[in-house]
């Protein structure tokens, strides 16, 4: 009876997929501009070094190169004591989170929360590892929000969660005036499957409403109601107008490598123990960073599966707000140091400026 039903849903969504092409396909849309994109080999990846410095043009032996490249790079690296950490996150004024938010937070997923959030995912985007996408959901949306948090409410009672929440798919894309022949010089977009970003997203809606008050004004990357220009304007005004106290400032810029693939989970779970997260929340979110597994596909050729030990995965609609509580507590120390000068216009002190990992420090008599 079930697989009947499968088949069934699922003629639907290839009629329904078949049914867009015949309407838009001769129309100036998305679907027109897939079927005329001419097919080639743009996005190859010709050449690139190994461990050993040496060049390879084998495109096996590149598909290794990336597996072990990014194998390494999510591997942790774990140095710090949780109790040290502890000690110092309760030594610094971060923020709390307010009991009402408490209660919004650890309030159990509903029904319609799945089905609002499947219809705010993007459309038309690629799937993760199992192929279904985003439309596959949104066509059978009648049936699977209920399906789909019986087996989320199964998944936080038994703390597992099904396989396919896991997996991911990596793909690179090349970073501008970067030397193509390096694996560093490649971004990695994680390809998830679109359970796991239905469950990424109800937590990511959440944590949008309470991480405007957890985390400075100063931070405008990816933060909701935020605008980059007023970082900008901060910056410009910071080198025109004149100190009170001296004409000597310097602006410093500073860029983590690989930030937010070298995000350690312990350091990331006890900052978010320190802002307050109950553990009804927190355990929403370890349980997609449980047992986590990839593949790379690189110029056709997909890698067999390794572990994810650290980092945020770039296409998880939850990375970009778990980074920027992740990096608040630097924030914090360099806004109350006061081995650090800032700038003074009168009232106004000026010290730092933030863009997810991009930091500015506004620094007088270096």
């Amino acid at each position: 009876m079930k697989s009947r039903a499968t088949v069934s849903l699922t003629r639907k969504a290839v009629l329904y997929q078949n049914q867009r092409v015949f309407e838009q396909g001769d129309k100036n849309s998305k679907i027109l501009a897939y079927l005329s994109k001419p097919q080639n080999n743009s996005t190859a990846i010709p050449h690139i070094h190994q461990d050993d410095g040496a060049l390879t043009t084998e495109p096996k032996k590149i598909a290794q190169q990336f597996a072990s490249y990014y194998k390494n790079l999510y591997t942790t690296t774990t140095t710090y004591s949780t109790t040290q950490l502890a000690q110092y996150l309760a030594s610094i004024p971060i923020p709390q989170i307010a009991p009402p938010d408490k209660a919004y937070l650890d309030a159990p997923i509903t029904k319609q929360m799945v089905a609002e959030a499947i219809a705010t995912l993007p459309s038309n985007k690629t799937p993760g590892p199992d192929g279904l996408p985003s439309n596959w959901y949104k066509v059978l949306a009648e049936y699977i929000p209920s399906k789909l948090l019986e087996t989320l409410q199964y998944a936080y009672n038994n703390q597992a969660l099904p396989a396919s929440f896991a997996e991911a798919l990596i793909v690179v894309i090349p970073k501008p005036g970067k030397d193509p022949s390096l694996c560093s010089s490649y971004r990695p977009i994680s390809l998830i499957n679109t359970d796991a970003k239905i469950l990424a997203k109800i937590l990511a809606t959440r944590l949008q409403r309470v991480v405007p008050d957890l985390v400075h004004p100063d931070q405008s990357g990816f933060m909701p109601g935020r605008s980059t220009d007023i970082n900008l304007r901060r910056l410009f005004t910071n080198l025109q107008i004149p100190h009170l106290e001296t004409d000597t400032r310097v602006v410093a810029s500073l860029d983590s490598a690989k930030a937010f693939d070298s995000i350690e989970w312990g350091y990331l779970w006890e900052v978010l123990s320190g802002f307050g997260f109950c553990q009804t929340f927190l355990k929403w979110i370890k349980l997609l960073y449980q047992h986590p597994t990839a593949r790379v596909r690189v110029n056709g050729i997909t890698s067999p599966p390794f572990s994810l030990e650290r980092g945020t995965r770039q296409g998880c609609p939850l990375s970009p707000i778990l980074f920027a509580l992740a990096i608040e507590p630097l924030a914090i120390l360099i806004r109350n140091s006061p081995e650090i000068r800032g700038l003074t216009y009168g009232n106004i002190h000026e010290k730092l400026s933030l863009y997810a990992d991009d930091l500015l420090i506004y620094l007088a008599d270096p």
